[in-house]
C-alpha cells in the first residue's frame, strides 16, 4: 500500500505500477481509500508486459471518483498483483510460474512549484531478513531469491 496521497487544489498525484518479473505478464488491483472507506469502484489494469512500467495521475486510475476528494487529505490506495501468466520461456530460465512480482510507489506533486516527492510502499506485513535482502539487497552484496537470478545492487542510495 502507498499513503500520503493527496489529490486537491495544492497537491496531486501520480501512481506507479512496475511488473518487475521479466518471465511474466500481469495485472494490478488498485483500491483507493480514504481513511477506512474505499472510495471508488476497484480499478483492475490491463495486462503488463514484462518488466512494464506505467506511471499516471491518480484521476487517470480513478476518473469516476467525486473530485476534489472532501479536502484531499488521507488518502491511500492498496495494490495487489493477480492474473499473471508466465511466458514462453519462463519455464526454461527456472521459473516455471512466472516468477511474478511486482513494485508500486507514488509521485507527490506540488500544484504550485510541481516539486515531486516520493511516497514509497509499504508492506501489511513484516519481511523477513531473506525477503528484505532479495528486495533491496545491501551494496556489493549477492543474493539468491528461490532460485533466481542472482541480484547485485550497485548504487547506493543516501
Amino acid at each position: 500500500f502507498v499513503t500520503g496521497i493527496r489529490q486537491n487544489s495544492a497537491y496531486h498525484t501520480n501512481i506507479g505500477l512496475v511488473n518487475a518479473s521479466q518471465f511474466s505478464s500481469t495485472q494490478f488491483r488498485v483500491k483507493l481509500f480514504q481513511g477506512a472507506t474505499q472510495i471508488g469502484a476497484d480499478k483492475v489494469t490491463d495486462p503488463f508486459a514484462p518488466l512494464q512500467a506505467v506511471q499516471q495521475p491518480l484521476t487517470g486510475l480513478f476518473p469516476t471518483a467525486n473530485y476534489p476528494l472532501g479536502n484531499g487529505n488521507n488518502l491511500w490506495i492498496q495494490v495487489s498483483q493477480e492474473n499473471s501468466s508466465p511466458t514462453s520461456d519462463a519455464n526454461a530460465n527456472g521459473c516455471p510460474t512466472g516468477c511474478p512480482g511486482f513494485f508500486a510507489y507514488g509521485s507527490l506533486l506540488d500544484n504550485t512549484t510541481n516539486d515531486a516527492t516520493t511516497l514509497e510502499p509499504q508492506y501489511f506485513k513484516s519481511l523477513s531478513d531473506a525477503q528484505l535482502a532479495c528486495l533491496f539487497p545491501a551494496q556489493g552484496q549477492t543474493v539468491t531469491c528461490k532460485s533466481t537470478p542472482q541480484f547485485h545492487r550497485a548504487v547506493t542510495h543516501h
